[in-house]
């Protein structure tokens, strides 16, 4: 009878031949053995479905599916729906991990005493030729709680990206978001997050982002990606309301630092950009009194918010 696997890997591919054989490789280089890979063809037009077959005739725990291209909101529920092992960790077709990275997890898991239900960990940027652009790393720390997770998300580890946390299976079921093609990252994670009660924070760096200048995902803030932010934040202000409206404070300056780097960032006509999320600066004066977070000293975050305010409305009196 096969084993069970610990851990599923979701890998979502699309017109990845070029690099999806490292992805791959670096997984099966793997020093732990217990895990499956499921890849998710999004309908590639190139040879990254031959490669892929390729590899899961040779590797009997590799899983592949072929879908007609639908966008990664399409991918990542067949994923989830294929996976059979107690986690879940997602890796970009383009990206690398380190060979530790799924016994070090592994170890976590079983020498804790309680369930855990998350786990992150660092992720480092590096070009095309290997050279360290940046890294992004965690303060080590365990927590339990929900509102406690939640919280230390804003203030200790916001970085919104699937990829660098390894999420027990059980916290996928009837996700809402995990269908959405633009900012699943940022409203699944938090949706996952809200339904968690154990989460241990690791200062190692295990995954590896190839940054390829020029692409869709790392483009400077252009009209249309200006509404897609506006629609996510929505989209995770009704969340928050209805589920944990204790860190709506928290959604809040999110939004308004997001709104001020577009400012900063957009050229050309502003007036005419700024049309487009004006409306939502206002949301500014909904900011409630927290006293939940008082003990956080949440009052600073909120003067540097009031910056923000004062400023996005500065620019707009000199139009």
């Amino acid at each position: 009878m096969k084993k069970m696997p610990f851990f599923s890997i979701i890998i979502p591919a699309y017109n990845a031949q070029d690099y999806i054989e490292n992805c791959i490789k670096s997984i099966l280089e793997q020093n732990f053995q217990n895990y499956e890979i499921i890849i998710i063809d999004d309908g590639s037009t190139d040879d990254t479905l031959k490669i892929i077959a390729s590899y899961a005739q040779a590797c009997d725990n590799i899983i592949f599916s072929h879908k007609e291209n639908g966008g990664i909101g399409t991918a990542i529920p067949i994923g989830i729906e294929l996976a059979s092992g107690q986690y879940i960790v997602f890796v970009d077709s383009d990206d690398t991990v380190k060979k530790s990275m799924l016994n070090d997890l592994y170890n976590i898991v079983v020498q804790n005493e309680k369930k855990v239900d998350v786990i992150q960990y660092g992720l480092e940027f590096r070009d095309l030729q290997g050279n360290l652009i940046t890294q992004e790393i965690p303060p080590k720390y365990d927590i339990e709680g929900t509102a406690e997770i939640l919280a230390d998300h804003f203030e200790k580890f916001v970085t919104p990206s699937l990829a660098c946390r390894c999420f027990a299976k059980s916290l996928f079921w009837e996700a809402q978001y995990i269908n959405q093609n633009i900012g699943i990252d940022e409203l699944l994670i938090v949706e996952l997050l809200a339904k968690a009660n154990s989460l241990v924070s690791i200062s190692e760096v295990y995954y590896i982002v190839s940054v390829r200048y020029g692409s869709v995902s790392r483009e400077k803030y252009s009209e249309a990606r200006v509404k897609q932010y506006i629609n996510v934040y929505n989209k995770l202000i009704d969340f928050v309301e209805k589920n944990c409206v204790y860190i709506i404070d928290y959604i809040y300056i999110k939004y308004f630092k997001i709104l001020i780097n577009i400012l900063k960032s957009v050229n050309g006509d502003i007036k005419k950009r700024y049309n487009i999320y004006s409306k939502y600066v206002d949301c500014y004066t909904k900011l409630k009194k927290s006293n939940a977070y008082k003990e956080r000293k949440l009052f600073k975050v909120k003067a540097y918010l009031l910056y923000i305010y004062c400023t996005i409305k500065s620019k707009m009196n000199n139009f």
